[in-house]
């Protein structure tokens, strides 16, 4: 199999993973979808020779996989480790800037790996979302700039996180209007 066809169906499946992560109610379910999309699109980048932003999915496969157990559990993950997923996010986006900058476009990772982590000091799912959705515009941009199939599962998670977003803020109009009908 050619590295072309490697990167465009890991590319697809981490598209319909997201479509399925942005359509579950529990946070878990969420995370551990992500993790698996993050991965997919680990596989597809690794397969272009894209191996800086191979490290950054990986990275964020772990940290998502990580925090999905820790939702299952019913727990929060603890600050130290969104602390040392931080550093290391930011580290290999560093790294990359100062040993192979080319163009403007390499900025793109970076401010995407930062709306990634800040997303999970995000306890609100809708704030969660809301940050995603800046973290899939700086993805999108970076795979349509350099060629990628991964683009379409930016473009399926963008449309899912908005879609998710308008179906959340109804559901909290509905709640708030029955209370307020409430005798």
């Amino acid at each position: 199999m050619t590295a072309e066809k490697v990167e465009f169906i890991f590319g697809i499946l981490a598209g319909v993973i997201v479509v399925f992560a942005y359509l579950c109610k529990k946070k878990w379910q969420m995370l551990f979808l992500f993790a698996f999309s993050n991965l997919s699109v680990a596989v597809s980048l690794l397969a272009l020779g894209k191996y800086d932003s191979t490290t950054l999915y990986f990275l964020g496969f772990a940290q998502t996989f990580i925090n999905g157990i820790l939702a299952l559990k019913g727990k929060e993950p603890p600050v130290w480790s969104s602390v040392i997923f931080f550093i290391s996010f930011t580290s290999v986006s560093a790294v990359k800037l100062i040993s192979d900058w080319q163009s403007p476009v390499d900025i793109l990772p970076l401010l995407a790996t930062m709306t990634f982590v800040i997303s999970f000091a995000q306890k609100d799912q809708q704030k969660i979302r809301l940050i995603s959705l800046f973290n899939l515009i700086f993805w999108a941009t970076y795979f349509f700039l350099v060629h990628s199939t991964a683009i379409w599962t930016e473009l399926i998670a963008i449309a899912a996180d908005i879609y998710s977003m308008i179906r959340a803020r109804k559901a909290v109009s509905s709640e708030d209007t029955s209370r307020s009908n409430e005798p």
